[in-house]
């Protein structure tokens, strides 16, 4: 599934060299889109990115682009690459609010 820029804002470039990826299940959100680790079994079998559809404990449930089935990955083998353009406002405003009681 190509990314819609209508409705995402990129944070990583998907064809760099270098991705950031996760390191803690709190980097995830429904449906932000990932780009999969090279040492991931799924990446090996073609697939490249997948959309978050859950964060269940230890693992980020989702979607995968190519095959469209639903797979457990650990977050240290997944990247950010593009969050709802809404998630990202809603998230600019809680914070420029600075009222976090």
């Amino acid at each position: 599934m190509t990314l819609d820029d209508r409705f995402f804002t990129f944070v990583q470039n998907p064809d760099a060299d270098k991705l950031k990826y996760a390191s803690t299940l709190a980097e995830f959100q429904i449906v932000y889109r990932v780009a999969l680790h090279p040492d991931n079994e799924w990446y090996a079998k073609g697939e490249r990115m997948a959309t978050v559809v859950g964060v269940p404990a230890g693992h980020v449930r989702v979607v995968l682009d190519g095959c469209g089935k639903k797979a457990r990955i650990p977050c240290w083998e997944l990247a950010v690459i593009a969050i709802p353009k809404l998630c990202k406002e809603v998230s600019d405003y809680i914070i420029g609010s600075k009222d976090f009681r």
